[in-house]
């Protein structure tokens, strides 16, 4: 169990790519894509089709900011 974080958010679903854009560009936080670095970890399938998804959102030089790993 993880412990009350006021500064954490936790969802339990499915990401979809309006969990990714929501992420990237939240006006609430101020954050935006040049200001995103994100990391992505999962079996081979689901890591490329993310990380495929991120570049296209983080638009140019956003791949150096993109981070992963596969676990078989």
């Amino acid at each position: 169990m993880i412990p009350d974080q006021p500064d954490i958010a936790i969802h339990s679903s499915r990401i979809e790519d309006s969990d990714l854009r929501s992420a990237i560009y939240n006006e609430e936080t101020g954050t935006s894509a040049k200001d995103t670095v994100c990391y992505v970890c999962g079996p081979p399938q689901m890591t490329d089709s993310f990380v495929e998804k991120l570049r296209g959102m983080l638009g140019e030089d956003g791949e150096r900011r993109i981070f992963f790993e596969k676990w078989w």
